[in-house]
């Protein structure tokens, strides 16, 4: 059987953000340095300075993926936290049910 201890929550969400902040990170770095054309631009004979006119659409294409990662991020860490209060709801159901079984009140 799964278990979760509900104390845990507080450092799952902590880890969870700290997942996404690297995400972030990771698309900005890319966007940023990977991108960057000027390595194609230090001569005026440069054969590869076609490849940096095409870099400013990879970092589109990053922009737009780490959004879609950053969103479908969100929607892990919502339903998480909704998996995680329905834990909690279910446990204090039961807690209640056993209790009245064993005529212990909670």
């Amino acid at each position: 059987m799964l278990t979760f201890d509900p104390r845990q929550g507080p450092r799952l969400r902590d880890l969870m953000t700290e997942q996404g902040d690297d995400l972030a990170a990771i698309a900005g770095h890319a966007r940023r340095w990977v991108c960057d054309p000027s390595g194609f631009t230090t001569s005026r004979v440069c054969l590869l300075a076609p490849l940096g006119d095409a870099l400013a659409e990879v970092a589109t294409g990053f922009g737009a993926l780490s959004d879609r990662v950053e969103e479908s991020w969100r929607d892990v860490q919502r339903d998480t936290d909704r998996t995680l209060a329905s834990y909690a709801e279910t446990d204090a159901a039961v807690t209640s049910v056993l209790g009245r079984l064993t005529g212990r009140l909670p």
